[in-house]
């Protein structure tokens, strides 16, 4: 698998490969011998996952994304809690709540035109079938009616459905593999919680 690397402001320094996550250090060592402007707090991006390079000297991996103020405040914190640092995580948050938001009401929109098919195409058929106890044909004609206007409302509502399911897969991968959120956020942004 590619292993990507970038600095800590987010700009791709290069890729190497490497076989499994176990072996992630040492062919990033490799990787290293080729980069001597390579920093601390760079970061590896690799199978969905990251790790942060908190030193280089000898080299240590921490998995998350670590910014360095974020790991001084960590080693003075006197609780001795871990915080994930923001690293754009808050703004990323909210832009992905937003367009699950959207994908949502997207959804909801198509079950509310599925609804209204039903309702149109029923009091249509219904109309029809009142009619019918006067006239047959009468009858057929508002129940073929009823059907011929509530079936392609129905189709327009699993569409508009769809694409929100789209969008909501197409977010879920976004979400996933993100170098910017943590798998708590993750999970808060999805709703998995």
């Amino acid at each position: 698998m590619n292993a990507y690397v970038f600095t800590p402001s987010d700009e791709l320094i290069g890729k190497f490969e490497v076989s499994s996550a176990e072996e992630l250090s040492s062919a990033f060592a490799a990787f290293r011998a080729t980069e001597p402007a390579m920093r601390a707090y760079s970061y590896i991006q690799a199978a969905g996952k990251v790790w942060t390079v908190t030193n280089l000297d000898p080299i240590q991996l921490r998995e998350g994304r670590v910014a360095a103020e974020s790991a001084q405040a960590e080693k003075v914190s006197a609780t001795g809690t871990l915080r994930h640092p923001s690293g754009g995580g808050r703004s990323v948050m909210t832009r992905y709540t937003d367009a699950y938001l959207l994908a949502r009401a997207v959804t909801g929109v198509g079950i509310t035109v599925k609804i209204i098919s039903f309702v149109i195409g029923g009091a249509i058929a219904l109309i029809g079938a009142t009619l019918g106890s006067k006239s047959v044909p009468l009858g057929i004609g508002g129940f073929l009616i009823g059907v011929g206007i509530g079936v392609p409302i129905y189709v327009l509502g699993v569409l508009v459905s769809a694409q929100g399911q789209i969008l909501k897969a197409a977010l879920d991968s976004a979400v996933y593999t993100s170098p910017f959120l943590n798998e708590d956020q993750m999970k808060q942004i999805m709703s998995l919680d």
